[in-house]
């Protein structure tokens, strides 16, 4: 027997679509053999509720009591979902056929926690997206927004949010699209694969009373018998089209005077008060109404408007049909299946670049050609009844529901053909893509040219700015082994966590956009996988300049002969013989043990390679080391303006430690664990003394430095193995200096004194990178008054000039140059280092109000004091 569990969520939706679609199923799936239950999220009650209706158990989880609680904040809602799948471990007794359908794509993370926590199915429908409430029924603004070819203020909003909304779909097992028109937009922009999405409309219990004395309930209301009805059910959104239609009413009802318009619904009034002045008197606001008032509305109303501006499928217009309601609605997207030409009229909607509105005359004509036209009326509400039997009654939703949750688990007894199609996949590529279109072909060609195993590209776009996008559809449409998803900009770790959800393959290889595969050798290297039934494949990456031409090995193998280990012993032979490269494009990878160990890239943080390698590394029963060389790594030394921020590089080196040291808890000095845990110490103190190696760079008192872990490991040396202890002495003296040396300048005169001088009316005068700190210092004093000169970048969006050594840039810059508005920039350089190249960059120099040549430092000081001046 089937175990369902119904999510939703204890807010707005349930009293509208979500609320109802689960009411309505509920109800379709009685007798039907399937045990239910419902789970509530975010529950108004201070504890855990249960209680019993009928066959069928609900469950109630109360929202967090926190003041700083925010259900909408990633991590909090992350933290709030794991524990509700906890919970849910410890209360589910029978876990055959377990189903949980979810409701909302913000819960992404339960998906996670409850395939970790179950052997289960997780499935959704896509009942919204939140871009529709912005840009409504318009995909191709939407697509646009995607490859970033829009400024508009929520643009980036709407790629977040897309961007969420697509990872929660590619976590679940399968997804219901409510029409074809959802169906198509899953497949095309979300990137699913077509048999992940089942098109099932939803269905509703017949409850129409055609016994009811529609006489009697127009005197009920106190409605005239010569009155015309115009009903709107709905909430008062703006998708939901309400402004247009009290648009239209004023022309109906100046050819109706006896007409009026009930919107019944709650929301935001504001835009139709404004739309309804001056005609208040034949507008009625009922807010939200019990369904019992509401059956009553649609017995006596004359006409039905669903004015949505998108809508993926309509309870409401179904709701009409079963009432014999003749409807009038926009042609858009679900609603334009739902109502056919044969039980209502259409209003297409007028679509342009940046908005999608309604014709309110034309809207308006066909509620007017309904009035005047009774008997088509009578004709389309007669056909909208049949239309709702046939199609979206509660029996046929049911039916429909019952076969697909059913389908879950005919997977677990496969026909000789499926398993054939599931197996024919032997490697998949996830190539993420960010702003390469320079590189891209050459990477895409060199897939393409892989002989032998079966293989799938997998290309995810990145919210690429260039013409990235464009060229991998267009390799996509010549060619069937690629498929392209779009999403959000999200980084590196969220476009290979996408690739990972819809890989097929047996293996799993990343690889970077910029570079390219040697197909043959990766051919070799996947049959190694297979014959030696390894976890994780290990080859040789090559050097390549800009151009491509290919220099030195990257950390070749050394002191390791090609052999099949443990992954741990393999991890520890390659940090004793300094041939270990923490990056995941050196690895081909066994799909299965990915998803086993449960491993995803660190998202939000730089550097996420030095968390993810080890670990995967380290989890690996079997690791086949080879010396085939099958990956050229791009090089491109051309940029010097980078983007990103030391201090983010700096807390993400320090999260990655965190993880790892996290991670080597598990582990002993004790035997057999002793070498790994010895050579895992020695890989954090080489990230330590990266990370320090910044810290006289960065020249930010705003980072917290989290030295207790090196004082940690520093204690242990004497448990570990000699050569690693060595290896760590050493790691652990250079990170000390540079911890010294960013202590001494954080204690510095120029750093302690902005504390006060920076509360004051002073210009700030930032000495963004330095030749000589004590040449620097010698100046200070000789400036007026009115000035401080600080070295700390904490003041870098403060300051009103920022002086930087032009020569010196290219070896200590690498910074988020984005120049605020009304701040100056001066660069300056002495006679010996004219011939710099860096003063050819006309893009780099643009960047400066002034440039001094041929000068000292503090020539350059007092020259950009008297020019402020």
């Amino acid at each position: 027997m089937i175990n369902l569990y119904l999510f939703n969520n204890r807010n707005r939706g349930a009293l509208y679509g979500v609320g109802s679609y689960i009411r309505e199923l509920v109800a379709s799936l009685r007798g039907s053999g399937i045990r239910i239950h419902v789970v509530y999220l975010f529950g108004e009650k201070a504890q855990i509720e249960r209680w019993e209706e009928g066959e069928v158990s609900y469950l109630s989880f109360p929202e967090p009591v926190a003041e700083d609680w925010n259900s909408l904040e990633v991590r909090q809602r992350a933290a709030y979902l794991r524990n509700i799948a906890y919970l849910l471990r410890r209360s589910i007794r029978d876990t055959e056929k377990l189903v949980f359908h979810l409701n909302s794509y913000r819960d992404e993370a339960l998906v996670r926690e409850l395939k970790a926590a179950f052997r289960c199915r997780v499935v959704t429908a896509a009942h919204f997206s939140d871009w529709s409430s912005v840009i409504y029924d318009n995909p191709e603004r939407l697509r646009a927004i995607l490859r970033k070819e829009c400024t508009q203020p929520l643009d980036d909003l709407i790629r977040e949010s897309f961007g969420e909304e697509q990872a929660f779909y590619a976590a679940t097992d399968r997804v219901i699209g409510l029409s074809d028109y959802m169906r198509a937009l899953l497949c095309e922009d979300y990137g699913l694969l077509p048999d992940r999405v089942a098109v099932i409309p939803n269905g509703m219990a017949d409850v129409a009373d055609t016994d009811r004395d529609p006489v009697l309930i127009r005197e009920k209301w106190q409605l005239r018998p010569e009155e015309r009805i115009i009903l709107f059910v709905g909430r008062l959104d703006s998708i939901k089209g309400v402004r247009f239609l009290i648009r239209a009413f004023r022309k109906v009802s100046r050819q109706y005077p006896d007409s009026r318009l009930w919107i019944v619904g709650d929301g935001d009034y504001k835009d139709c008060f404004e739309e309804a002045n001056p005609i208040f008197s034949r507008v009625t606001f009922t807010g939200f109404l019990d369904r019992a008032s509401l059956l009553e509305l649609y017995r006596v109303a004359d006409v039905g408007v669903v004015p949505s501006l998108f809508e993926p499928f309509g309870y409401v217009p179904v709701e009409m049909m079963m009432h014999g309601l003749p409807v009038v609605a926009t042609a858009t997207s679900g609603l334009d299946e739902v109502v056919d030409d044969s039980c209502g009229l259409k209003v297409p909607l007028a679509v342009s670049a940046d908005r999608v509105e309604i014709d309110a005359d034309r809207l308006a004509e066909k509620i007017l050609f309904l009035l005047r036209n009774p008997e088509e009326a009578r004709r389309l509400g007669r056909n909208g009844r049949g239309r709702f039997v046939e199609r979206y009654s509660s029996e046929v939703f049911g039916r429909n529901m019952s076969a697909f949750y059913e389908s879950l688990f005919a997977e677990e007894n496969p026909t000789e053909e499926a398993m054939e199609k599931e197996k024919h996949i032997d490697l998949s590529v996830i190539v993420p893509i960010y702003n390469t279109e320079a590189y891209l072909p050459v990477c895409l060609d060199s897939l393409l040219g892989i002989d032998g195993p079966c293989v799938e590209i997998v290309l995810v776009d990145d919210g690429s700015t260039d013409g990235s996008g464009k060229i991998a559809d267009a390799y996509a449409l010549e060619d069937s082994r690629i498929r392209v998803i779009h999403q959000a900009n999200g980084g590196a770790s969220v476009a290979r966590n996408t690739g990972l959800e819809v890989a097929r393959g047996e293996y799993i290889l990343f690889v970077d956009s910029d570079d390219w595969v040697l197909g043959d050798a990766l051919a070799s290297l996947f049959r190694t996988g297979v014959e030696s039934q390894a976890d994780v494949v290990m080859g040789e990456i090559r050097f390549c300049d800009q151009e491509g031409n290919p220099g030195a090995l990257f950390n070749p193998v050394k002191g390791m002969r090609p052999k099949v280990l443990l992954g741990r012993e393999g991890f520890v032979g390659l940090m004793r013989d300094g041939s270990y490269l923490p990056t995941p494009v050196r690895f081909v990878c066994r799909r299965d043990f990915l998803r086993m160990i449960g491993v995803r890239f660190e998202e939000g943080i730089m550097h996420e390679d030095e968390l993810w390698t080890p670990i995967v590394l380290c989890q690996a029963e079997r690791l086949a080391i080879t010396c085939t060389e099958f990956y050229r790594y791009r090089q491109d030394d051309s940029s010097v303006m980078h983007t990103t921020k030391w201090s983010r590089r700096l807390r993400s080196l320090f999260r990655v430690v965190d993880g790892l040291a996290q991670f080597a808890d598990r582990w002993s000095f004790d035997g057999e664990e002793r070498e790994l845990k010895s050579w895992w110490y020695a890989n954090l103190f080489r990230l330590y003394h990266w990370a320090f190696a910044y810290l006289a760079e960065v020249r930010d008192s705003s980072i917290e430095v989290p030295a207790c872990h090196l004082d940690r490991f520093w204690r242990n040396c004497g448990e570990m193995i000699p050569e690693a202890a060595i290896r760590c002495r050493e790691y652990y003296q250079k990170a000390e200096n540079h911890l010294k040396e960013y202590t001494d300048w954080r204690m510095s005169d120029s750093v302690i004194a902005m504390t006060y001088w920076s509360k004051t009316n002073k210009r700030i005068l930032l000495i963004f990178n330095t030749v000589d700190e004590r040449i620097y210092v010698s100046h200070l004093g000789g400036l007026p008054s009115g000035w401080v000169v600080t070295t700390d970048r904490k003041y870098i969006g403060r300051a009103d000039w920022v002086v930087f050594h032009l020569p010196s840039l290219s070896d200590t810059l690498e910074y988020d140059l984005a120049k605020p508005e009304g701040q100056r920039w001066a660069s300056w350089y002495a006679e010996s280092e004219q011939d710099d190249p860096l003063f050819n960059d006309t893009e780099i120099m643009d960047l400066f109000d002034i440039s001094i040549r041929f000068t000292t430092f503090g020539e350059c000081i007092e020259k950009i004091v008297n020019l402020d001046v």
